[in-house]
């Protein structure tokens, strides 16, 4: 939980990050917690909680999607990486 930044550079009201893969759950947790004054976010799963980018159920480049996400964040060029090579057949390597 996290709260955020007020006046004088006091945090005021909690952040909630609700993720779960049940809608039902989200729904409830989100009734019973936006009465007590919390600021919510909703993930729908782990994989969008923690790395901002749905997952697809059945999906088999799971590992692609968090390379891509770690390409955006530490490449210059993320089309033409410079840190995060791929290897083809057999996966990544760091330079």
């Amino acid at each position: 939980m996290e709260r955020n930044p007020g006046q004088n550079g006091r945090r005021t009201h909690p952040r909630v990050l609700i993720a779960d893969d049940n809608p039902e759950i989200r729904e409830i947790l989100n009734i019973l917690l936006s009465g007590e004054g919390y600021e919510l976010e909703e993930a729908k799963n782990g994989d969008e909680a923690v790395w901002q980018e749905p997952y697809y159920y059945g999906a088999n480049n799971t590992v692609m999607v968090h390379i891509r996400n770690l390409r955006r964040k530490i490449e210059k060029d993320p089309k033409e990486p410079d840190i995060i090579k791929t290897v083809w057949g057999r996966g990544y390597r760091c330079d």
